[in-house]
């Protein structure tokens, strides 16, 4: 029920829409690999994508109270650098077939600008032999306007 109420909001209000061939990102082992460019990104992506979507999230956004309860609406796992085990957690979904979104500049830009990259999405996709979907492509996208 808050994961139908927070999409009709943020469809109002952030005239979220979907783009492109979505139904390719329920075939097995997914990963999507997305752009950080805001806290938001997060319960956007776990909110608009089909099915059960685990993403992972930083312990900044369980900071904030109404990302906090926006998460609530959201299959998450919260991946803080200094608790890599958080890792193993998505590894063991991905493994049963579920849908799994990380983001690997770890946090939101600051800048607007390039962060660095780390690279757990790929540790992830080569020890589950998962596909990797990108998620700032041209043919699947979330567009806030």
């Amino acid at each position: 029920m808050l994961s139908t109420f927070l999409r009709f909001v943020l469809r109002v209000l952030l005239r979220v829409r979907v783009t492109g061939e979505i139904a390719a990102l329920d075939s097995g082992r997914t990963l999507v690999v997305a752009n950080y460019d805001s806290l938001l990104d997060g319960v956007l992506i776990g909110l608009f994508l089909p099915g059960q979507v685990t993403v992972a999230v930083t312990p900044a956004e369980t900071r904030r109270p109404l990302l906090r309860l926006m998460l609530q609406a959201v299959r998450h796992v919260v991946v803080d650098a200094s608790h890599p085990l958080a890792l193993k957690t998505l590894m063991r979904r991905l493994e049963r077939g579920q849908l799994v979104a990380v983001f690997p500049q770890g946090q939101p830009t600051v800048t607007g600008g390039l962060m660095k990259v780390y690279d757990s999405a790929a540790l992830i996709a080569a020890r589950c032999n998962a596909q990797i979907r990108a998620g700032a492509s041209e043919r699947h996208a979330l567009h806030p306007v």
